[in-house]
């Protein structure tokens, strides 16, 4: 199980559930490229500011969708 919310083991992502809703190979990669590039930038922002807490987390998330502090 997860040790801490900053440090999740996986995502859980129902491939049949989204073939039903009719989307294709195709769709699957830029579903994975997506959620890469999220976990990638969160990565960056944990390493360069190292935050304590859930909270300072999600704030320094917040300033960095408005204002791209990487």
């Amino acid at each position: 199980g997860d040790v801490s919310a900053l440090n999740p083991s996986g995502i859980r992502i129902g491939t049949p559930a989204m073939t039903t809703k009719g989307m294709k190979e195709e769709d699957m990669v830029k579903i994975v490229e997506t959620i890469d590039n999220a976990l990638m930038n969160a990565v960056d922002l944990q390493n360069k500011y190292q935050p304590k807490t859930l909270k300072e987390f999600t704030e320094l998330l917040k300033d960095y969708v408005k204002n791209d502090i990487l």
